[in-house]
């Protein structure tokens, strides 16, 4: 991939404006924000569209300047077992971290915590997981295909041998700007989770794990958001008797 001028455009938006207005412009938004039910549904569907848009927008350019959406990650994993083991590695990282936070009381608490503070768009009730669900798929292919897709392809130098880890580190330092308003510890797992995206898709030249993948991190946070604080709304009803 030669870059031209339109992906520089895309790499400032993507690298500097989209970060600012989602992540830090998004952290005080979300504090003057009353979110219900209705709400969460339109925050949903509405963030999903803006990805949409702005993932046809990079593949329209893509398409413009003549290039495969092979490239891009529209294909079948190479087979390679690098791949699968950076996979079953996010897998078990994952795993670990929730467990974590799970079972032990004073992380459950932070965690909880962090989710009124700083994700309060976490569903609430098993009816809004339909709408939820719309973004989860959203943001596991659109951002895949940004993050991804157009981005590790933006930094990886054709005229550089050895492992592209330009192309695996810049990505990730923006994704993780982008979830600033998550608050600084958790940017740094998203660092490390999006670092390992790259890789994934580095070696498989594919989007279909790291989109699998991201999807299924997703929807396991608002499953378990549900779970953990229905538990919790139970455990204070009883206390409370």
């Amino acid at each position: 991939m030669i870059p031209t001028i339109a992906d520089h455009i895309l790499v400032i938006i993507l690298g500097l404006v989209l970060p600012f207005f989602s992540g830090v412009r998004g952290s005080e938004q979300l504090g003057n924000m009353h979110f219900n039910e209705y709400t969460r549904r339109r925050f949903y569907l509405s963030n999903s569209l803006v990805l949409w848009v702005i993932s046809l927008v990079v593949m329209a350019i893509w398409y413009w300047n003549n290039r495969s959406f092979q490239l891009m990650g529209f294909r079948w994993p190479e087979a390679g077992w690098m791949a699968v083991m950076l996979s079953a590695l996010m897998g078990l990282l994952y795993v670990g971290d929730v467990l974590y936070s799970v079972f032990s009381k004073t992380e459950l608490q932070k965690t909880q915590e962090q989710w009124e503070s700083s994700v309060p768009f976490l569903p609430e009730e098993y009816r809004e997981l339909p709408a939820y669900t719309v973004m989860c798929i959203t943001a596991g292919v659109c951002e895949e295909i940004l993050y991804r897709g157009f981005l590790v392809n933006y930094f990886i130098d054709p005229m550089k041998d050895g492992f592209p880890w330009m192309a695996a580190i810049f990505p990730s330092v923006l994704f993780s700007i982008a979830h600033f308003y998550q608050g600084y510890k958790a940017m740094f797992k998203i660092f490390l989770l999006s670092l390992l995206f790259g890789l994934i898709f580095i070696f498989s030249r594919s989007l279909l794990f790291v989109v699998i993948i991201h999807f299924l991190i997703d929807l396991t946070g608002g499953i378990l958001a549900i779970a953990i604080r229905k538990k919790s709304s139970a455990a204070d009803r009883e206390a409370r008797l």
